[in-house]
């Protein structure tokens, strides 16, 4: 495990192939405790994963890999982001792109606990904080 840290990578984990072959789940909180990033991802394929949902995704990450709500968004958002080698996207902060989306819940912990549920309320369009002088992100609603 600190072998991955030293490295500077992002384990990337794909908990629905494992419950699509029943295989056994990565040790996410072994990875997380040793100071690996972690990012969660579908894996959506013919093959081992038939599913686009990244909420059964953190369903999953909080009942089989261990982890808590909140490490699984971070891993699903910002952790993808990592993976990626993006810094401008996956967080909300001054100068980073902004794909929002709001979510109907009083908090991140409601998420994994109503698999199947639709949270989304309304998503907002791609804007960068520097281009406040353009007018603010238009939100529409999707429902």
């Amino acid at each position: 495990m600190l072998a991955l840290r030293d490295a500077d990578v992002t384990a990337v984990l794909v908990p629905v192939a494992e419950f699509s072959t029943g295989s056994a789940y990565a040790l996410a909180r072994r990875l997380l405790d040793a100071g690996v990033p972690v990012a969660l991802a579908t894996d959506c394929n013919l093959g081992t994963c038939f599913t686009t949902s990244m909420p059964f995704v953190i369903t999953l990450a909080c009942r089989e890999l261990r982890l808590t709500p909140a490490e699984a968004v971070r891993a699903a958002t910002l952790g993808g982001a990592q993976a990626l080698r993006q810094p401008d996207i996956g967080h909300l902060r001054p100068g980073a792109r902004a794909d929002l989306v709001v979510l109907d819940a009083p908090s991140e912990s409601w998420l994994p606990y109503r698999p199947g549920s639709t949270w989304c309320g309304t998503s907002c369009a791609t804007a960068r904080s520097s281009d406040r002088d353009q007018g603010p992100a238009v939100a529409e609603d999707r429902q």
